[in-house]
């Protein structure tokens, strides 16, 4: 898809919002014909770069860097194989959320979608991140959740969300897209208790594989409690072609902009959202 941005250039990228799209191909000479192709549209449409949001063959012209990993889940072992490859305390958290009363919800109701954006929001603006704009996940709920490719599941406690997810599922494989908690209420380990329901859910709906998506290397904290599920966590390069790669350093703007969004009014937040976040498709 084509990108024409005053912010970030202009660009293709395949695919926007997605952490990964590999090309379709059936052999490595398939995928040397796209490579070349894409080389020769380079030099004569010369868009700031080409963005392949998978591992190609490095070559002139083509580099790779990788930012990112991924984590993922082999559900066919079974929920119980599952619970005994995760970390000691990953077992106990669920099972302490469970006697403090915490209450899970995995049901299409109207109303989930507008509680997973509030605790979103809280989440977001506790990183330092703008939040993506509402409308976003408006269109994800009609387009994919309503249509049976995705599920909201929330966790409550007397009635008051304190975690949620967003679930998308598709030819037997679930990735858990995006995940919040409210902050007030992390001490009572309802994200340990949500990633566990989702994780159960998935395998009773026979899913044989649980993505949980792409987690920047520096980020050392995710990693972590994303590795305690007992997932396999394997590099995500990205393939690039043109002059224009991204910088693999935050930069004094991003952390401005942090800095920024956690001390200001959650309006900043989204405020920041709408008017950023399609350029970073």
């Amino acid at each position: 898809m084509q990108i024409k941005s005053w912010l970030t250039g202009f660009r293709w990228v395949s695919l926007p919002f997605s952490d990964y799209c590999p090309p379709l191909s059936q052999s490595q000479c398939d995928l040397n014909l796209l490579l070349d192709g894409l080389l020769q549209l380079n030099k004569e449409i010369n868009p700031d770069k080409i963005e392949i949001r998978w591992q190609t063959t490095e070559r002139e012209g083509c580099k790779l860097l990788t930012q990112h990993v991924l984590h993922s889940l082999n559900l066919e072992a079974g929920l119980q194989t599952i619970y005994n490859n995760c970390s000691r305390k990953f077992r106990q958290y669920p099972h302490r959320a469970q006697r403090l009363g915490l209450e899970v919800n995995s049901e299409a109701r109207p109303e989930d979608i507008e509680a997973f954006y509030r605790l979103h929001l809280k989440t977001r603006r506790k990183l330092g991140v703008p939040i993506q704009p509402k409308k976003y996940f408006r269109l994800l709920n009609t387009n994919v959740i309503q249509k049976g490719l995705g599920k909201v599941v929330i966790v409550s406690h007397n009635k008051k969300p304190l975690s949620a997810a967003i679930i998308l599922h598709f030819n037997n494989k679930s990735m858990i897209k995006y995940s919040a908690s409210d902050p007030s209420y992390l001490d009572m380990r309802c994200q340990y208790y949500l990633f566990w329901k989702c994780i159960e859910w998935s395998c009773q709906q026979g899913h044989c594989y649980m993505d949980f998506g792409k987690t920047d290397i520096s980020d050392e904290g995710l990693r972590h409690f994303k590795n305690g599920w007992g997932t396999n966590e394997e590099f995500l390069p990205y393939s690039y072609i043109g002059n224009s790669t991204p910088n693999p350093s935050s930069g004094r703007l991003n952390i401005l902009l942090r800095q920024v969004v956690r001390h200001s009014p959650p309006l900043v937040c989204r405020l920041a959202g709408e008017l950023l976040y399609k350029h970073f498709a």
